[in-house]
């Protein structure tokens, strides 16, 4: 129907081109043979109505200019028509016509097919005018030009209303109705002028300066409207502008509406959005992104953008640039607040958020399933494989988590472990099957810097049926369920129950490393701690937690550490007399053998009569409340013999304030999740750091990797270092062989 109504329109417009032809051509037939005489008053007529008809035009504001333009052509047309101008006025018809036609493409500076339509319809209705030819009695020239104005205007407002009614899906070529008042004084003015310097001419001929002088005057009032004009336009672009930088940055999701907005009330446009690429000659584009264009446009037969349009659509579009570069900033940052830098995953705060809604929002019915899961011996793998690799892994835990099915929602709890939220679940045994594809796709190899690292995963898991129930309780549920399974299970490549298998490695397959600890910020060695390694033939690498848990199990607990600390002082011995001068040496204890009763304490005391290296016997300071006065009282009958004791793991699990506070350690290892890159994180180190200082406690950090994290310990005053940027662990020959070599 549209497309219908488009095409009449087209024809309307063909049919009036097709008219003004004919005026225009049947006009100049009559000069034939008896050209009329062109006088002074219709040259001075036409001549006027050029200029002000061009000022009309490029008026910076559109609806004044449409209407003066019309009004203007009117005047003319009755001052050259009138018949105290001109006797013959069908005559002078046709030059007037080509007049208006000349001056449309000329003042709007645009192509002339493209004002043809309009400009054709101001020659028809002039045409109309003169045929009309109403029965007035003109007895001045005044009261004829004002009759001959009337009648064009109705002829006029009839043409244009007919192609209107024809085309009511597009804008009017010119709209009549359109700011009349400003209009109307103009055009006014323009007539008074023009017809008083006529009369002045017509009265007193000899005297033509009077009339250039009234005809001035009204040419300077035309003046002073356009810049009327021109001041409301800036002003309303100001205003525009104004208000739009006061409600910056607009919400993301409003941008691109807002910016339509702001175009389309303050400037006159057919049609705008915003594309991909620039519009074409006559479009309005302002960019606001590399992909982005703010492009308005208007119809083909209208005039083109001014100035102003062009200003104020770039400040749009710069404002708009502002707001998307804004909530680019901000989405970033909102992103970076509630993500873990190293895997990508949410942060548990958030995370619980995140549960919160899905449990607040399901459906009746509706079951969640909750994991809580952790890295099998992750502390080992640090060890083995170094920091950097191990964040690299983690790195691989979070990438492969994200991408688990869509109904997951993950987030890292801290260190190598993990929270998980599944909407919908049928039952526990869909949890189940979802919890084995989980731990078959965590149990896959990654490449650690050409490292393979094999991880394990015990997964805890619970359902939730009610939507009121506590988060931390559902947590908790999890977490609970996650150690339960720890304990039950086998524990790794040694049988609960495999006494050969110790006796194995006891007979041969054992051996100890080496890991240095560094007296900062001189960075030399002070020695260093043992770390025990396993093999079983036929079997491989076994992991120390397991060898340690199964040794306790089978009663070889002491065994296996004697061992261990009859490698490591005879190689810290051989390492005083290589370096004469005395180093330490650490070995690791478990809480447990911190008595009498352990075999392993009393050959250790024994063998530090003869020892020429300091010993210090790390034991983990975790699960305080089980120690007892008897023993605090081993530890001081230890440090009487000669021998430190020093807390290791500090910060790692349920860490115990009180172990350090009661007492002055030989020193305080700090786990290496102190290390971090978050701004809080290192607050906690620092005042820590303070805090056991304070305390009268030398400090160790593990855990570093670069020299950037060397440096840190160093400003916090560490007092000892120890992690892979210093030295890999290694056998007691690779780390004689070096001091032969001259380093330490």
């Amino acid at each position: 129907m549209r497309g219908d109504r488009r095409l009449t329109a087209r024809v309307y417009d063909w049919v009036l081109m097709a008219a003004a032809a004919a005026v225009v051509v049947m006009g100049f037939v009559g000069w034939i043979g008896e050209p009329p005489y062109i006088g002074l008053y219709t040259v001075f007529a036409l001549l006027s109505t050029v200029g002000v008809l061009g000022m009309s035009l490029v008026s910076d504001k559109p609806a004044v200019a449409r209407v003066l333009s019309m009004v203007v052509a009117g005047v003319s047309l009755a001052v050259v028509t009138s018949p105290f101008v001109h006797d013959d006025a069908s005559a002078v018809l046709p030059l007037w016509a080509v007049t208006v036609v000349v001056s449309y493409p000329v003042a709007l500076r645009v192509r002339a097919w493209e004002m043809l339509p309009h400009a054709a319809m101001v020659v028809v209705a002039g045409q109309f005018a003169v045929t009309l030819d109403l029965p007035w009695t003109p007895g001045t020239l005044g009261w004829s030009v004002a009759s001959g104005l009337l009648e064009y205007l109705v002829a006029a407002v009839v043409l244009k209303g007919l192609r209107a009614l024809l085309d009511r899906g597009g804008r009017a070529p010119i709209d009549i109705t359109s700011s009349v008042l400003p209009a109307a004084l103009s055009g006014v003015g323009y007539a008074v002028a023009l017809v008083a310097g006529l009369n002045i001419l017509y009265n007193d001929p000899g005297d033509p300066w009077a009339a250039v002088a009234v005809l001035l005057s009204g040419t300077f009032a035309a003046l002073a409207l356009w810049q009327y004009s021109r001041a409301a336009s800036l002003r309303r672009l100001a205003d525009a502008l104004t208000r739009a930088a006061s409600e910056t940055p607009w919400p993301e999701d409003e941008i691109e509406d807002t910016m339509l907005r702001l175009v389309s009330e303050h400037v006159r446009v057919d049609g705008v959005a915003v594309e991909a690429s620039p519009g074409g000659r006559r479009a309005l584009s302002a960019q606001v992104l590399p992909d982005r264009w703010l492009v308005a446009r208007r119809r083909p037969r209208d005039a083109g953008f001014n100035r102003h349009d062009e200003e104020l659509a770039a400040g749009v579009a710069a404002l708009g640039k502002e707001s998307f570069l804004r909530s680019a900033t901000e989405r970033r940052l909102h992103m970076e607040s509630v993500t873990d830098d190293l895997t990508g995953l949410w942060e548990y705060k958030y995370w619980r958020s995140i549960l919160a809604g899905k449990s607040r929002d399901r459906m009746p019915g509706e079951i969640l399933g909750i994991v809580f899961f952790d890295l099998d011996y992750f502390k080992q793998i640090n060890e083995t494989y170094g920091h950097l690799r191990a964040d690299i892994a983690l790195a691989a835990v979070g990438k492969r988590l994200n991408a688990f099915s869509g109904r997951w929602r993950f987030a890292r709890f801290g260190g190598d472990e993990f929270v998980g939220v599944c909407h919908d679940v049928r039952d526990e045994a869909d949890l189940d099957e979802q919890c084995a594809s989980l731990q078959q796709l965590l149990g896959e190899p990654v490449n650690a810097d050409g490292q393979e690292i094999v991880l394990g995963v015990t997964v805890g898991r619970t359902l939730s049926v009610d939507r009121d129930e506590s988060l931390g309780r559902i947590v908790a549920r999890a977490e609970r369920d996650v150690r339960q399974r720890k304990s039950q299970r086998p524990q790794g490549t040694v049988e609960p129950t495999d006494s050969e298998s110790v006796q194995a490695l006891l007979a041969g397959g054992l051996s100890v490393v080496f890991h240095p600890l560094v007296a900062l910020p001189a960075r030399t060695v002070q020695g260093w701690e043992a770390l025990l390694r396993g093999d079983i033939p036929g079997r491989g690498a076994v992991p120390p937690p397991d060898l340690v848990a199964a040794a306790r199990r089978v009663g070889a607990l002491d065994a296996v550490t004697r061992k261990v600390a009859e490698q490591a002082i005879d190689m810290a011995d051989e390492a005083c007399r290589r370096l004469r001068r005395r180093v330490v040496v650490s070995i690791n204890l478990e809480s447990d053998q911190l008595t009498w009763e352990s075999s392993a304490l009393e050959w250790i005391v024994q063998r530090s009569r003869s020892a020429e290296a300091e010993i210090v016997l790390e034991v983990t300071e975790r699960g305080d409340d089980a120690w007892g006065d008897e023993r605090y009282e081993v530890v001081d009958d230890l440090e009487r013999h000669g021998i430190g004791v020093a807390l290791d793991d500090y910060g790692a699990g349920q860490s115990r304030l009180r172990a350090v506070a009661r007492r002055r350690w030989h020193w305080v290892k700090m786990d290496r999740d102190f290390l971090t890159t978050h701004a809080p994180g290192l607050k906690l180190l620092e005042h820590n750091v303070r805090a056991l200082h304070e305390l009268g406690q030398p400090v160790v950090l593990e855990g570093l990797e670069d020299e950037r994290q060397v440096e840190l310990a160093e400003s916090l005053g560490i007092d000892i270092g120890q992690g892979h940027w210093f030295a890999r662990p290694r056998g007691a020959a690779e780390v004689l062989a070096e001091l032969d070599g001259g380093a330490e």
